[in-house]
């Protein structure tokens, strides 16, 4: 036998000891190292005046994993080392019971130049920042006429479906705000063009517009996120099959324990990772990833719980 194959079968035994005796996951750092996107980043989504944009974080808590659609949303998928062998299992989470939060407030108001956004448009919203770039980009002859009588004459259109001095009574159009952007947005069932071109003219005049309607505000419960990260490591990583493959055999071979959940979107391409903090080989697996520069999920919730200003 050659001093080659000597030492790569050593460096072998070496490392099944250390999988075996649960000093290092091994396998989980080759695949890492095998795979350049295994530990992506959850950057910040841009902000365009899409309400679809927004990332549905208040709705993570009813997501139900995909081998068992009509499960319960609070039950999640796990594997473990049980009885003798690596397995799947189900858990029931109640801190993803009440994960969203939403609270209707009627007859609220505000300002025109406080809606940031829109719901629908035939035009494609995700293309822009603001609603003054989108009435002149998309209908310029809408706002050539900066008077109070073209205002008065575009808030009058027929699909601005919300409360304002010209319309009195409420109606399917709302406003919403979601507490980790916290920008107000019209809720829109049409005339996104014309309520862009009111609020653009109005700006220029220095008039105020006041609008009213019921508002829905959608945040995430703190004590959700306080209880998970009190029981579990977050991390993130890639949710393609290959790489979920891996890192399954990785957690076999360390015998750790994990569950794991899906992403909201437009994050549905990652999954989030929970080690429990109190069994030694899952908090070990959770050391390493960090070192290797996993996404720490839990504080980033953390940071979701709190009001953003505007």
């Amino acid at each position: 036998m050659s001093i080659n194959n000597i030492t790569k079968w050593l460096k072998t035994g070496v490392n099944l000891i250390q999988e075996d005796l649960g000093y290092s996951p091994v396998k989980l750092l080759s695949a890492i190292d095998s795979y350049p996107d295994f530990l992506p980043k959850l950057e910040e989504r841009p902000k365009t005046i899409n309400e679809g944009d927004i990332v549905r974080w208040h709705e993570w808590g009813e997501m139900r994993y995909s081998f068992t659609k009509y499960a319960k949303h609070n039950v999640m998928l796990g594997w473990r080392y049980s009885q003798g062998t690596y397995s799947s299992f189900e858990q029931v989470m109640p801190e993803f019971d009440h994960f969203g939060q939403y609270e209707a407030t009627p007859n609220w108001e505000c300002e025109i130049q406080d809606i940031a956004g829109l719901s629908s448009s035939k035009s494609n919203l995700n293309q822009f920042t603001n609603l003054d770039q989108f009435i002149q980009t998309r209908y310029p002859s809408l706002i050539e006429e900066i008077t109070e009588r073209n205002l008065l004459s575009t808030l009058a259109h027929n699909e601005i479906r919300i409360g304002h001095e010209l319309h009195t009574d409420t109606t399917a159009d709302c406003f919403s705000r979601y507490s980790w952007d916290n920008r107000i947005f019209l809720r829109n069932h049409g005339g996104s063009h014309h309520f862009a071109a009111a609020r653009y003219i109005a700006g220029k005049l220095g008039r105020k517009v006041r609008l009213n309607g019921k508002l829905k505000s959608y945040s995430i419960n703190p004590r959700s996120v306080e209880a998970l990260r009190e029981r579990f490591e977050i991390v993130v990583i890639d949710d393609r099959a290959k790489e979920q493959n891996e890192f399954l055999h990785a957690m076999k071979a360390f015998s750790a324990t994990y569950l794991w959940r899906q992403l909201p979107q437009p994050y549905d391409n990652c999954r989030a990772i929970f080690l429990p903090k109190d069994e030694t080989r899952s908090r070990t697996v959770a050391g390493y990833l960090r070192a290797a520069g996993a996404f720490d999920l839990g504080a980033f919730l953390q940071t979701l719980i709190v009001p953003r200003e505007h």
